[in-house]
């Protein structure tokens, strides 16, 4: 069970990696190119409709803050998070979107394998609450690429083997011997 919980907690690094690499690449745009409207709606929720990058960042930070009240056992509010979210300049905006992910990082260190009781609903956060999770959020890593090159932005190389070679050297190195 261990060695799963290392998966997970490699994703997490994978995640964090793309996501701050993103945002370096994010806060290079122009205010106007981060809030234009790229003519796709990329997310079917009427409270945090993402037809733009910020808007795309929006929503995965509510992903991730929601995430972190499951594991906190917290009352949740997500009108009140994407309204607190609007009120942020962009540098703002991604500028916490990468602290969210140290601290979900952390809090998966400290939590997984746990039950918690979220809303009267024992969830046990194990491999596949986690997986889930990351998978959503690297789904989101390319549509982020799509509505970059729809704002006519050159995109980033968010790629998990980049990671592995950039990050991750030695892990590389023996996973491709193996």
């Amino acid at each position: 069970m261990k060695n799963n919980h290392l998966f997970i907690k490699q994703i997490a690094k994978y995640s964090f990696w793309a996501s701050e690499k993103l945002s370096k690449n994010l806060e290079k745009l122009s205010d106007e190119k981060f809030n234009q409207d790229t003519g796709s709606k990329f997310v079917n929720d009427t409270k945090c409709p993402t037809s733009s990058l910020r808007s795309m960042v929006e929503h995965c930070m509510i992903g991730l803050e929601y995430g972190s009240y499951i594991i906190k056992c917290l009352a949740w509010d997500e009108n009140v998070t994407i309204q607190n979210y609007r009120l942020l300049t962009k540098e703002q905006l991604l500028g916490r979107w990468v602290r969210q992910y140290i601290e979900f990082k952390q809090l998966i260190s400290d939590n997984i394998g746990k039950t918690v009781l979220f809303h009267q609903e024992e969830i046990y956060l194990g491999n596949d609450f986690f997986f889930t999770f990351f998978n959503h959020l690297t789904y989101h890593l390319g549509q982020f690429m799509i509505a970059m090159k729809i704002v006519g932005e050159d995109t980033v190389d968010l790629d998990y083997m980049t990671f592995l070679k950039e990050i991750n050297s030695k892990y590389f190195v023996r996973n491709l011997s193996t």
